[in-house]
């Protein structure tokens, strides 16, 4: 039993840890799931967040805003689950940009293999706008190689009127210490630092300017909602800067490779009926083809959490 809550102690906190260096929404983050699991009994999670940069599969696109997603999920004994999310951008017009529903199951394969899958849908807050990846799935898999350390596979399926893949190799350190004694209801301290790689299908396009003197310019065409709302906003920018009417070539190339390596030490304060959460990242960007326009600078932040437990 022991060995039970631990194994789901583990594939929970990673999966509310979700790299937001990943694409969004899909595997950017999933539900901040209760600390014992469907060997407990069934609760709801009510989740505020801030995430200090929106940073996505280690791209910002020369956009720098915080973001907030804010989502109640409701958990079965069984291991179900079912959550809704909304999305919160400080630069987008409008802030609030989509809602996503999802569903999936956790559960123990054996005494070291969890399993997690998950479908979802998004739905953009404006109707006007095309969500080309209106739909997600995603199997994700954990391996216990001792009590301390395990390795963890992630694979992510969008698709609606286009197609995008993901896939994330990951190794993590597991500690945790309960507290006998607290004046303010501490329960536990828990901290799960990992070593992510992302590799994902990328696309390049070429985005061209007509302001008063014609310049080309080759941009990266985001494969999620959210990357091209980002791009959406560059373009806005440099356009508004050179009074340019956009227009964009319909050529594009596909490519599948790293895009990331993503260095995450979260830390969990677990307390009788809520949870606190900080999330440190460092992330290193890398150019899926030779001539993506990416900065590939190490990018540094933070997201904070906080999540009433109601059982």
């Amino acid at each position: 039993m022991g060995n039970r809550i631990h194994l789901l102690c583990l594939l929970f906190v990673l999966l509310s840890v979700r790299s937001w260096s990943a694409c969004f929404p899909a595997d950017s983050i999933q539900p901040s799931a209760p600390v014992s699991g469907s060997a407990a009994r069934a609760e709801i999670n009510v989740r505020v967040n801030y995430t200090s940069r929106a940073v996505f599969s280690g791209r910002e696109f020369g956009v720098r805003e915080w973001m907030s997603t804010p989502s109640i999920t409701y958990y079965a004994k069984s291991g179900f689950y079912a959550d809704v999310s909304g999305y919160y951008f400080s630069q987008s017009i409008p802030h609030y940009e989509l809602t996503a529903l999802s569903a999936g199951y956790l559960g123990i394969v054996s005494d070291r293999v969890t399993v997690s899958g998950e479908l979802g849908r998004t739905f953009l807050s404006q109707a006007s706008q095309q969500n080309l990846l209106p739909y997600s799935g995603n199997l994700s898999m954990s391996y216990l190689v001792n009590p301390v350390f395990s390795a963890n596979a992630d694979y992510y399926l969008m698709f609606g009127n286009a197609t995008a893949h993901r896939a994330r190799l990951s190794v993590s350190a597991f500690v945790s210490k309960k507290i006998a004694s607290s004046a303010v209801g501490l329960r536990r301290i828990s901290c799960i630092p990992a070593l992510t790689v992302i590799f994902g299908t990328e696309t390049s396009a070429y985005n061209v300017y007509q302001p008063a003197v014609t310049a080309t310019t080759a941009l990266t065409a985001a494969t999620t909602a959210a990357e091209r709302r980002l791009l959406r906003i560059q373009q806005r920018l440099q356009a508004k800067k050179k009074g340019a009417v956009i227009t964009t070539t319909e050529a594009s190339t596909d490519k599948f490779g790293l895009m990331a390596i993503d260095l995450t030490v979260p830390l969990r304060a677990t307390f009788t009926g809520f949870r606190l959460g900080l999330t440190n990242h460092l992330v290193k960007p890398f150019k899926v083809y030779a001539d993506e326009d990416l900065p590939t600078n190490p990018i540094y932040y933070a997201d904070v959490s906080l999540t009433w437990v109601i059982k």
